[in-house]
């Protein structure tokens, strides 16, 4: 708004302000749900498959919807268990690299120990303190830190998978479950816009995902 006197004054509504702390709130909450949002919209794109491919079935052998979803789900598992089989001889080769390993990381326990026992005056702080590639404190904290680090980063590795399974699941027994959850946020009258939305991108997603399948399948014929 512009005065006679040439000077400008903003006028800010209460409204606009609450505006603003949503947006920022928003960016805030995705930035801390990063990895959820992630994974959910993986499980989207998995679910979308899995809906086209039982989709597909019903109408060529008229299997319910539900079964069809079931069926694809297994094949998926199977496939799965097949590409376990093969990580599984690259595992043991690495289990078998660590236990060939054992005797040295022994020895150098064993170098830590003779080391605290040869000192007569020993200083637990000054040895603590000592620079070396056997200080037992600074070999000590590694452990440790690594064990809680590799513990925590398997524990979060397991309930991300356990969240990506649950939602790919979620979302293809029942694909009307997401289309709800969203409109809940918006105004009665633009669920079926959205509702349509929701199901061009599904399709889409879906003939997208099919095409990159159908290439990793020749793809891994040709090799």
């Amino acid at each position: 708004m512009k005065s006679n006197n040439n000077i400008y004054l903003v006028n800010i509504s209460l409204y606009s302000i609450f505006q603003g702390f949503l947006v920022v709130g928003g960016i805030w909450l995705a930035f801390i749900l990063r990895d959820v949002i992630v994974i959910t919209i993986l499980a989207f794109i998995i679910s979308s498959g899995i809906i086209l491919a039982a989709k597909f079935i019903q109408k060529s052998i008229f299997i319910p919807y539900t079964l069809g979803v079931f069926f694809v789900l297994t094949v998926l598992a199977g496939i799965a268990t097949a590409l376990y089989q093969l990580i599984v001889p690259t595992i043991s080769s690495e289990f078998s690299t660590l236990i060939n390993n054992l005797p040295r990381l022994l020895s150098d326990l064993n170098i830590f120990i003779s080391d605290i026992i040869s000192r007569p005056n020993f200083n637990i702080v000054e040895y603590l303190n000592t620079e070396g590639s056997t200080n037992i404190g600074v070999v000590t904290w590694d452990v440790i830190t690594g064990v809680f680090f590799t513990t925590k980063s398997i524990i979060d590795t397991i309930l991300y998978i356990a969240f990506f399974l649950a939602a790919t699941f979620y979302m293809a027994i029942q694909p009307d479950n997401l289309d709800n959850i969203i409109n809940f946020f918006f105004n009665k009258k633009r669920h079926k816009f959205i509702s349509n939305k929701i199901n061009e991108a599904r399709g889409k997603v879906g003939y997208w995902l099919a095409g990159q399948c159908l290439i990793s399948f020749i793809l891994a014929t040709i090799t």
